[in-house]
């Protein structure tokens, strides 16, 4: 437990933490642009209904997601939570005092989804205030909250919230591999690159950038059957790639550290 609040400290402390707070700015502008700019009459949306709010926050998060914003800000975050340390040998002071090596490894990673999830949060919570307060109804976009393709929506949102916790998790685990900025490198590499993996046969469903792709184009969001199913496909690839770096980490560590 106390590994557990000394890593908490540790990572709640860094300024790179607080810098992924920036990401708030995105709902911020986004919804200005909705409201305030001719941006909704340039949508192509052809669904019935104007565009309700959980869809913009939907929108929202999967505009900066697919921008890999959230993804640039943990890849440092992570890189400083582990490669740092070993690099710079800080991880000395309390290696030889804990009992399993591989326990530093699992903290760590709940530490960094955690606050992940935090900053996702505070993201989801910013966007529905904003739209809230500033969206009228003007016949394009609305103000009621829910729709019928809202299951659409929170399912899209689920399928972002597992891809980045495994994406950060990966990111975690390259920091046994290879020094701090290397790790932010590759792990920024591996993202941007999933955009050429995703068009390769075979590899591209090993790509959670593929099956997040296909749940934007889904033409009947009402189909709530295969919504599910594209789902469920996305998050099973993201909690595989969660497990096997998680594995692999654990080894790594168990080999060079212990």
């Amino acid at each position: 437990m106390r590994l557990l609040k000394v890593e908490r400290y540790k990572n709640y402390h860094r300024t790179e933490f607080y810098l992924s707070f920036l990401t708030l700015l995105v709902p911020l502008i986004f919804a200005y642009s909705m409201v305030y700019t001719d941006m909704p009459s340039q949508i192509e949306y052809h669904k019935v209904g104007g565009i309700s709010i959980f869809t913009m926050l939907s929108t929202c998060l999967g505009m900066a997601s697919s921008m890999g914003i959230f993804h640039i800000f943990y890849s440092v975050i992570a890189a400083n939570s582990l490669a740092y340390e070993l690099e710079s040998g800080y991880y000395m002071m309390y290696f030889p005092k804990l009992q399993s090596k591989t326990k530093l490894l699992r903290t760590k990673q709940r530490v960094i989804t955690e606050s992940l999830l935090l900053t996702l949060v505070a993201f989801i919570v910013m966007a529905v205030v904003i739209l809230k307060l500033l969206v009228k109804d003007d016949g394009i976009i609305t103000s009621k909250f829910f729709d019928q393709y809202s299951f659409y929506m929170a399912m899209s949102i689920l399928a972002i919230i597992f891809e980045l916790v495994a994406f950060v998790n990966l990111s975690l685990v390259l920091g046994l591999f290879f020094r701090t900025l290397q790790t932010i490198i590759i792990s920024v590499a591996l993202f941007y690159g999933q955009i050429l993996g995703s068009s390769i046969p075979i590899i591209k469903y090993l790509m959670p950038k593929y099956h997040l792709q296909n749940i934007l184009d889904l033409n009947d969001w009402t189909n709530y059957s295969q919504v599910l199913k594209i789902t469920l496909a996305s998050i099973g690839v993201s909690l595989l790639i969660f497990i096997v770096v998680t594995y692999i980490g654990h080894k790594k560590m168990k080999k060079d550290y212990i």
